[in-house]
């Protein structure tokens, strides 16, 4: 029980509730406890094991937390490695990686001539610089041909400007867990321990550094997008397999393609929000125009039959008690009677079978109804009123291929296939 859940409110909701209901068994040995022979409703000792293996873990994560920040305060705890670092073998401490330091070095002195962020990000991807994936993949031995390969992106080269922990110093309780959730700390919470390690980055470069980010010219800023951005995530660049990324102005654009060399890079398509709705109520349409039968009139008749295959195998019932009567009245022999049952049941099985594949033809098809129906509201919606749920809830992604050619791939992709191999069949 200690290790299927922490929480004994949600613990008792699963034993006495959810498992039941779905008719699941549940068996904690060392608790003898099986919910096929008993129930957690009514155990007074099954709810203070519960009550004590929550209450035991939250005891646990406190200690821990306050021997973190004791040890935090005292500057003794071990600081996991990251770019630019690697660890001692022996002592566990943190050692300068000088191939991967120097490309720290490059970045900063890069910002510090004047560089933006973009510019660094293609001078680090034109002259093949290994990225913090393959410098860490590399550190832990990992065979050259096997060592997974990306490029550098902004977000990257924005984290190593902005990591103080370059200067000598470590920090602890940047974030926090409350109720499972990671949250930020405000700065001023920070426990930071000044010459921690050495140092690749001077306080005066980083000091330096951290002012360009609020010397940005803000006066010429983007038209505002006027329609909500409900394709995030979803648009992908057919040549790069990246995700697009959408600037304020509502325009998408592969994100690749900013930081890669010019022979390199993907074909400049760039589509508007605007644009990718209404191509997104053009492809509902063309969906419900391939369907050629409505859905509804196949559930309509796979009831009717299975209404029939349900009256057959009464009749067949009917007819095996009345053969069990004339075997006991004398009027066969035991040898005709097993003959003729050993038919009726082998017609029984069929019509079993029967009805199995008929009710799972009903679900197939209320799915197809379902979708049906939401494609029929849906495609009458304007595009300007189309929303993430409608969206998230309809198409997987969306490819943008050469020559401005956009493939949407729909979730319910088998779904609607079956509805048009079915109309074309009728």
């Amino acid at each position: 029980l200690s290790r299927f859940g922490r929480n004994y409110v949600e613990v008792g909701k699963y034993l006495e509730t959810v498992f039941p209901f779905l008719h699941v068994r549940f068996i904690s040995v060392l608790d003898h406890f099986d919910s096929k022979y008993q129930t957690a409703v009514g155990d007074i000792g099954l709810g203070f094991k519960n009550i004590r293996s929550d209450y035991y873990s939250k005891w646990l994560s406190k200690r821990i937390k306050q021997t973190k920040r004791f040890r935090a305060k005292k500057g003794i705890i071990l600081m996991p490695s990251f770019f630019g670092y690697k660890k001692n073998a022996e002592t566990g401490e943190l050692i300068i990686d000088e191939p991967a330091a120097e490309v720290v070095r490059f970045i900063y002195r890069e910002r510090l001539a004047g560089k933006g962020m973009v510019e660094i990000t293609k001078q680090l991807n034109a002259s093949g610089t290994f990225t913090p994936s393959i410098r860490s993949q590399q550190l832990r031995g990992k065979p050259e041909e096997k060592i997974k390969r990306n490029i550098w992106y902004t977000s990257a080269v924005k984290e190593i400007l902005t990591n103080r922990q370059y200067t000598g110093c470590s920090i602890f309780g940047k974030t926090q867990s409350i109720h499972y959730q990671c949250v930020k700390c405000s700065e001023k919470n920070w426990m930071v321990t000044e010459n921690r390690h050495e140092a690749i980055i001077s306080q005066e470069w980083f000091d330096e550094v951290q002012k360009t980010f609020y010397q940005r010219d803000t006066s010429r800023k983007r038209p505002a997008d006027e329609f909500e951005s409900i394709f995030v995530g979803k648009v992908v660049c057919g040549s790069c397999g990246k995700s697009y990324r959408k600037r304020t102005d509502g325009i998408y654009f592969c994100k690749s393609r900013e930081y890669v060399e010019t022979s390199k890079q993907c074909p400049n398509i760039r589509l508007k929000e605007f644009d990718l709705r209404e191509m997104f109520i053009q492809e509902l349409q063309h969906l419900l125009g391939r369907i050629q039968q409505v859905p509804h009139q196949n559930s309509n008749a796979l009831k009717k039959e299975v209404r029939h295959t349900e009256n057959e195998k009464k009749k067949i019932n009917g007819n095996t008690v009345k053969l069990y009567e004339q075997f006991t009245n004398g009027s066969i022999s035991k040898n005709e009677y097993l003959r003729r049952k050993r038919i009726l049941d082998e017609e029984k099985s069929l019509l079993q079978e029967a009805a199995d594949q008929q009710r799972n033809d009903i679900i197939t098809v209320q799915k197809q109804c379902n979708f049906y129906d939401r494609l029929q509201q849906y495609v009458k919606t304007e595009s300007c009123n189309l929303t993430k749920e409608i969206v998230h809830e309809l198409v997987d992604c969306i490819i943008v291929h050469e020559r401005n050619q956009v493939e949407f791939v729909w979730k319910h992709e088998d779904i609607y296939s079956k509805m048009v191999a079915g109309g074309m069949d009728q």
